[in-house]
């Protein structure tokens, strides 16, 4: 099972080009991956390929409660918690 660091690690190497972009120097648990211009609903998709593959999980799309999904904490829970990580 991948914790949550190492979740939070990935997702901060993923984003690390993003932000700049964005204009954000950090990122808390709060943060809207794609209310802040991270992500696009596009970019969700490939990131959410991405840590499944890394962490060699599925991310059950049909529970996942979105409002959460789509915030820095939110991803790190679901994929940290997700079974097989």
């Amino acid at each position: 099972m991948a914790n949550r660091d190492e979740v939070a690690g990935f997702l901060r190497d993923y984003l690390k080009g993003r932000l700049e972009k964005a204009g954000l120097t950090e990122v808390t648990d709060a943060t809207s991956l794609t209310g802040s211009g991270l992500i696009d609903s596009f970019g969700m998709l490939d990131l959410v390929t991405a840590a499944e593959e890394r962490f060699q999980i599925q991310i059950d799309m049909d529970s996942v409660d979105f409002d959460k999904f789509t915030t820095f904490g939110g991803f790190v829970e679901t994929v940290s918690s997700a079974p097989g990580s």
